[in-house]
This record gives C-alpha cells, sequence and structure tokens, in this order.
C-alpha cells in the first residue's frame, strides 16, 4: 500500500502585505517560473506595489504585466489590482522609503 501525500492549500485571501509575503514564499516551488519572477519581486519590493504601475512592476521584474494579473488570481484575488488595494497598500507613511529619497529634508 503505498502513502499519498496531500499538501494543504490555503484558499483564504491574504488580508494583509506580511499574509501576502507568507503565501507568496510558501507557494514559490509550485509557481511557473514568471509568477515566480512576480512573487520574487513582492517579496523584495513588497513598498513598491502599492505605488507603482502593473507596467512599471513588469518592467523590473522582467516579465508581461499580465503575470502580476495570473499571480493575484493564482493567490485567489479576482485580479492584480484587487491584490494591490486590499491586502498591499502603502500609505506613504508606512512605506520604507526615506524623506531624503524622496528629495526632501526632515530638518527645518
Amino acid at each position: 500500500m503505498t502513502t499519498q501525500k496531500l499538501q494543504v492549500v490555503d484558499t483564504a485571501l491574504p488580508q494583509s502585505q506580511e499574509l501576502v509575503i507568507e503565501r507568496l514564499l510558501a507557494e514559490f516551488d509550485e509557481l511557473p517560473g514568471q509568477l515566480q519572477l512576480c512573487a520574487r519581486y513582492i517579496i523584495d519590493h513588497p513598498h513598491e506595489v502599492g505605488l507603482q504601475s502593473m507596467r512599471t512592476l513588469a518592467q523590473a521584474a522582467d516579465v508581461h504585466p499580465n503575470s502580476f494579473v495570473r499571480l493575484a488570481r493564482q493567490l485567489g484575488f479576482d485580479g492584480y489590482e484587487a491584490m494591490r488595494s486590499e491586502p498591499l497598500p502603502c500609505q506613504v507613511q508606512d512605506c520604507p522609503v526615506s524623506s531624503s529619497s524622496r528629495g526632501y529634508s526632515s530638518v527645518p
């Protein structure tokens, strides 16, 4: 008798940036190559998802823009915008970007 190993996949939508990244890391090895590139970019640059357009992210990740749509759907979202606007929004005060890199100084 052979034993089959079942992989449990969490089907709940990730509700925070941390949960999206955790899910991407958990599913990374099973993703097709282009989706792995998208996932790696989101994992490495989560703050950019809320600030940059899908086309800009795709260019930076060296993938077709639709790859980000496919990745979002893989995670259970209706599309990229649903993933971007709900668990991955980036408020300016929440982003790990210094004020000096934005062109202004914090010194009066």
